[in-house]
């Protein structure tokens, strides 16, 4: 993980002379303690996945997953289907993948912990668009998460920074068109991250 760490001195050296300084970025200390695994993208028979929702959610439990999200396409799938598999081990978070188009790009935008469907919302722009469902899943207190912005050249690095209330973006995933290390001028995820960074957009 990245931070800021000049935000501390901007009281005593004045917003003046903090603006001519670069950003600098220096990796925060883990603490010791325990990583937990878990996936907040899988898909299920429900859309476009290739298992039924129990089978999926029974090989991320025997895989030693702690959570799991079921995101399909604009599909809500409760969890309460599957209690039998969830215990102190195992959680599953309510989510879905709100899936729209602008500009004739795919627009895909998770939102994690929701109370139920999340209709997609449209808009002309790829900006609107996203932005439009990253607050959709705020008014229901969910967390809207931005999928693979590199899949069909969809979201760029400049949409990512004017994007608002949102501080989540997937830096890789497994579909093979989602280009997560560029290709020609497109820059990579690990490469927009940085990127958005050194601009002071914590994402």
């Amino acid at each position: 993980m990245r931070t800021i760490t000049i935000a501390a001195v901007a009281a005593l050296l004045g917003a003046d002379l903090l603006a001519a300084q670069p950003l600098r970025f220096e990796p925060r200390p883990v603490a010791e303690g325990r990583w937990w695994k878990g996936n907040t993208h899988a898909h299920t028979l429900e859309s476009d996945g290739d298992s039924p929702p129990e089978t999926v959610v029974a090989w991320y439990k025997a895989h030693g997953y702690a959570w799991l999200v079921l995101s399909d396409h604009n599909v809500f799938t409760d969890p309460v289907r599957f209690r039998t598999l969830q215990d102190s081990a195992f959680l599953l978070i309510p989510g879905e993948e709100l899936t729209s188009a602008a500009e004739g790009k795919a627009i895909h935008v998770n939102g994690l912990n929701l109370p139920g469907l999340v209709r997609p919302e449209s808009a002309s722009t790829i900006l609107e668009t996203v932005q439009r469902n990253v607050d959709a899943v705020r008014r229901v207190e969910g967390v809207p998460h931005v999928n693979h912005p590199n899949f069909l050249w969809s979201i760029g690095p400049e949409v990512l920074a004017r994007l608002e209330r949102d501080k989540l973006f997937e830096l890789y995933n497994g579909h093979p068109i989602v280009h997560n290390e560029g290709g020609g001028d497109r820059p990579s995820m690990e490469a927009v991250w940085d990127t958005l960074l050194a601009r002071g957009k914590r994402m």
